[in-house]
C-alpha cells in the first residue's frame, strides 16, 4: 500500500466503490482511516456495473478499490490488476498467493464482506427455512426426516398428511424435516433427550392406533 500511495502527491488518491454505503465502500474507508490515508471516493455511475468500476480501476481512473475476488480475477491473469493484499485475517483460497492486508503492514485489519439473499415479504415460511440453515443441517435434518417415517408412527403421519394435501416426495419431506427441527429445538431447550412417551402429538397417535 505504502508504494501505490507514494507514487501520488495528495489530492490525488482515488479510490473506487461498488457504491456509495456498500461494504467495498466501509472496507476502503477503515483501511483509509487505518492507515491515516486521506482519498477521494470516486463512486461509479447509476448505471455502473461492478464489472465497470472494475475496469476503471485496471485502466488508472483511480489508485486503488477494494472489490469481490471472482469478476476481478481475470483482470489479474492478464496484467490488468495487481492484488496488494484480501481484507479478511486469513488468505482466501481464491487467491492463496495474495497475502492478508495485516500482512502487507495493515495491523489488524479484517474486514469480511457478506452477502445476503433477498426475498419478498410474502416468500412462503418453507423457502425460508431452507435458506436459514446450512447445507449441511438440511441435508443431515431432511435424511433423518424421511428415515424416521419408517420408524415412527407420528412422522408418518405427517408424511401422509403432506402427501394428502398434494405434495410430491421431496416437498413433503421437507415438512416432515420442519416438524423434527421444532422438535429437536424443544429437546435442546429443555435439556431433554427425545422421548415418544413424552411427545403429546405422538403419543396422541399411538393412543389412537392403539385404539
Amino acid at each position: 500500500m505504502g508504494e501505490v500511495i507514494g507514487t501520488h502527491r495528495p489530492g490525488e488518491i482515488r479510490f473506487a466503490s461498488a457504491g456509495i454505503g456498500t461494504g467495498t465502500h466501509l472496507a476502503v474507508a477503515k483501511l483509509n482511516r487505518d492507515l491515516g490515508i486521506a482519498a477521494v471516493h470516486t463512486p461509479p455511475a447509476a448505471t455502473d456495473a461492478i464489472t465497470d468500476v472494475i475496469a476503471g480501476t485496471a485502466a488508472g481512473l483511480t489508485t486503488y478499490a477494494m472489490l469481490p475476488i471472482p469478476p476481478a480475477a481475470p483482470y489479474l491473469h492478464d496484467g490488468g490488476l495487481a492484488a496488494l493484499g484480501v481484507s479478511t485475517a486469513r488468505r482466501s483460497r481464491l487467491l492463496p498467493d495474495v497475502p492478508p492486508l495485516t500482512e502487507a503492514g495493515v495491523a489488524g485489519f479484517d474486514f469480511p464482506i457478506w452477502y445476503g439473499i433477498w426475498a419478498p415479504a410474502q416468500t412462503p415460511a418453507g423457502i425460508h427455512f431452507r435458506w436459514a440453515c446450512s447445507t449441511r443441517f438440511r441435508v443431515a435434518v431432511t435424511t433423518f426426516a424421511d428415515n424416521s417415517r419408517h420408524a415412527s408412527p407420528w412422522a408418518a403421519a405427517v408424511y401422509a398428511g403432506a402427501t394428502a394435501r398434494g405434495h410430491e416426495h421431496q416437498h413433503a419431506i421437507r415438512i416432515l424435516a420442519r416438524a423434527w427441527t421444532r422438535v429437536i429445538y424443544r429437546c435442546w431447550l429443555d435439556a431433554t433427550p427425545y422421548d415418544p412417551e413424552r411427545h403429546g402429538n405422538a403419543t396422541k397417535l399411538s393412543r389412537a392406533i392403539a385404539a
